[in-house]
């Protein structure tokens, strides 16, 4: 099975910050660095091989906090619902968001407004259509992307607090990774809200030009 880098990266990143920051807490608050895992005369081989070992770890554990925000974000949230409040606003034409009344799922308008952009995309030459998907697949992994990452900061932040308060230690480095991670978590979620409004936005406007007879296709000028 082959694995895309770019998934590998995704799904590491959120992973590593959680080791960075957990580990090296723990590692700061030892009376002796000897007692820790990476002491003793380990060769170079040996010390590749387990920074090697917490790559991998920081993947299982970047992909669970990937799945982690989608069930926060998505499930227990009920994000789409909130989704559809701002494209109801958005979008001048509702039609594209009725659905059947026997349709009982609280994410069904969300479900046919994501067919619906679908749609519009296939009807478009395929210059266009690709420039568009180019650019709602950065906005939306984008936004996973930095989803992820704030679980993967919170995490941090839990697990610095927890070392700290059980070996009753709170010394310059946990005090610092206390407040960066209050900053990088602020930082992360407001660039999360900003690319989320940008992508309702996107899609909407997009929605809006295509249903207003904006967008034309070439093969009817080609064809005289």
């Amino acid at each position: 099975m082959n694995i895309d880098t770019k998934y590998l990266i995704r799904w590491g990143i959120p992973g590593w910050v959680f080791i960075l920051f957990g580990y090296t807490s723990y590692l700061s608050i030892e009376n002796n660095i000897k007692n820790s895992v990476f002491a003793g005369s380990f060769t170079v081989a040996q010390l590749l091989g387990i920074l090697v070992s917490l790559g991998f770890v920081g993947v299982v554990f970047g992909y669970l906090m990937h799945q982690i925000y989608f069930s926060l974000n998505w499930i227990f949230t009920n994000q789409s619902t909130k989704i559809m409040g701002k494209m109801n606003v958005l979008v001048h034409n509702q039609e594209i968001f009725e659905v059947s009344n026997h349709e009982t799922s609280p994410h069904a308008k969300y479900y046919k407004m994501e067919f619906n952009w679908q749609k519009q995309l296939l009807l478009l030459d395929e210059k266009k259509r690709t420039y568009i998907a180019e650019r709602y697949a950065y906005l939306l992994s984008t936004i996973h992307g930095l989803g992820a990452l704030l679980v993967s900061l919170v995490s941090s932040f839990i697990a610095v607090l927890v070392i700290a308060w059980s070996h009753h230690i709170l010394n310059g480095l946990m005090l610092f990774y206390i407040l960066f991670l209050l900053y990088l978590g602020f930082s992360v979620y407001k660039g999360f809200k900003y690319y989320s409004e940008n992508l309702n936005h996107f899609q909407a406007n997009f929605l809006n030009s295509f249903l207003a007879g904006e967008f034309k296709t070439d093969s009817n000028t080609s064809t005289e």
